[in-house]
């Protein structure tokens, strides 16, 4: 069984224009392939506490916050899953506040390329602009994470209503619906320049870490600090 899992940064939960698109494309792909289960996380139904800045998950690779709220839950669920989407609507060409938050508790994953070897997406919605600075952001993230990313959807809903436009409805979905179906059975894993840039760059700063720094002890651990270059360590974590 192949597991996505969708984090949706609305309160407007299953009411948001973000939820309801990601859910008629995941729909639409479980129609196509029985073998997939998801599941949409928005923040009106989890509870997550701001980060406090006391750099504790960089230095000792755990969130003190994490037993005060749910984040050690969707954690687990984004490491159980294959597939990871992160959809966000636009304010003010940025992601929403709670999507922000969402990110920076996560942020010591952009070290340790914690999603290797798993595929991403990233998907917003906005009145008419500013989906191209949030997708590549979302994007940003999640690939120096370590994921794969295949499709980065814009969805607008005001100028023009994409949602009503009968061809993107019918035609552009279902290509989206076939490339997700693809790429979850498709195990080759390209590393990209950035991720490679970013892996060079990381590993020269975290080998001259302290023996005891989690982020040394994760590299070393995982074979990271062995391997010379991300391309290599996708081949071995496979």
């Amino acid at each position: 069984m192949k597991k996505i899992l969708a984090v949706i940064g609305s309160r407007k939960g299953e009411n948001s224009d973000t939820y309801k698109f990601t859910k008629l494309v995941l729909d639409k792909l479980v129609d196509k392939d029985k073998d997939i289960q998801y599941e949409i996380m928005t923040p009106d139904k989890y509870k997550i506490k701001s980060c406090l800045g006391c750099n504790n998950c960089f230095s000792k690779g755990y969130c003190v916050q994490d037993t005060k709220d749910d984040m050690s839950i969707i954690k687990k669920k984004m490491i159980e899953a294959d597939l990871i989407i992160l959809g966000s609507p636009v304010y003010a060409h940025n992601v929403s506040g709670d999507m922000k938050i969402f990110i920076d508790r996560i942020s010591y994953w952009l070290h340790i390329f914690k999603l290797a070897n798993k595929k991403s997406i990233t998907i917003t919605t906005s009145a008419s602009n500013g989906n191209i600075y949030v997708n590549n952001y979302l994007k940003e993230m999640l690939t120096s994470m370590g994921t794969s990313n295949v499709l980065d959807i814009e969805v607008t809903i005001g100028a023009p209503n994409l949602l009503e436009d009968d061809e993107f409805m019918e035609e552009e979905v279902l290509n989206y619906v076939n490339v997700i179906a693809s790429e979850l059975n498709n195990f080759v894993w390209i590393s990209t320049k950035s991720q490679e840039r970013l892996f060079q760059t990381l590993k020269k700063g975290i080998l001259l870490y302290d023996k005891d720094h989690s982020e040394y002890l994760y590299w070393k651990d995982k074979g990271l600090k062995d391997c010379q270059s991300y391309q290599e360590y996708l081949l071995k974590a496979k």
